[in-house]
């Protein structure tokens, strides 16, 4: 938080009916970089499923969600964690 802070993303302040309790919002700048992280994101996926059809990408997809179903499900079984 400290670095977001200090990069200009994030803005903190105490909450005026709580003062324990500190509250953050993202700034302008810090969405701009949220989206332009979002766009880079999408063409890396783009690139990277390039050689899949629809149908294989969808397949993946599903198979994807699965194993991170099955690792929510399981969070105090994994080793290493």
């Amino acid at each position: 938080m400290d670095e977001l802070g200090a990069a200009g993303l994030v803005e903190r302040a105490r909450d005026t009916a709580d003062r324990r309790r500190v509250m953050v919002t993202v700034t302008s700048e810090g969405r701009a970089l949220l989206e332009a992280l979002k766009a880079d994101a999408r063409s890396v996926q783009e690139e990277v499923l390039a050689p899949l059809t629809a149908r294989e990408r969808a397949r993946l997809t599903a198979l994807l969600r699965r194993v991170h179903d099955g690792m929510r499900g399981s969070e105090g079984a994994r080793p290493g964690r």
